[in-house]
Order: structure tokens, then sequence, then C-alpha cells
């Protein structure tokens, strides 16, 4: 069942709706100091993702700190943090 739906889904449509989230989500970060966004549509991927660069020491907060006080608030938001934890 599950394989069906996947192989008759429009993902042109699936696609056209995430990267409408990522633009909407890009448009509202906009401004914020120390903190940029970077669009990549995954090569070898399906996923189109945003990437928040943010420059920890401005901030005085790492992006792990950030993401954990993100993820213990509510609602809870999870973030995927690269580079020191």
């Amino acid at each position: 069942m599950a394989l069906q739906e996947w192989f008759t889904m429009n993902h042109e449509e699936r696609f056209s709706v995430q990267e409408r989230r990522i633009e909407t989500i890009a448009e509202r970060l906009a401004g914020i100091p120390h903190l940029n966004t970077q669009r990549t549509w995954e090569r070898q991927g399906v996923w189109k993702r945003l990437r928040i660069v943010l420059d920890e020491a401005a901030l005085g907060k790492t992006a792990a700190s950030i993401g954990k006080a993100l993820r213990e608030d509510d609602p809870s938001i999870w973030i995927h943090v690269v580079g020191n934890p």
C-alpha cells in the first residue's frame, strides 16, 4: 500500500511544498543579526534544505545550545547541528 502511494504520488508538488516552506522560514529569518541562511538542493538526495549559519562568537551562544533550547521549548523544534557539539 505504501509503495503504491509512493509511486503514484505527485512528487513535483511535494517538492514544491517543501521549497515554499523553506522559503517562508528563510524570509522570516532574514535580517536577524549574526545569522545567515543558505538554501541547498541535494544532488544525491531528494531533499531541499535550509542551512542556518550562526556567528557563535557574536551571539555569545553555540548552535548546540540554541538547538537544545529550541528542542526543550513548546512547541519543540528539532534541528540538526553540524560542527562543535
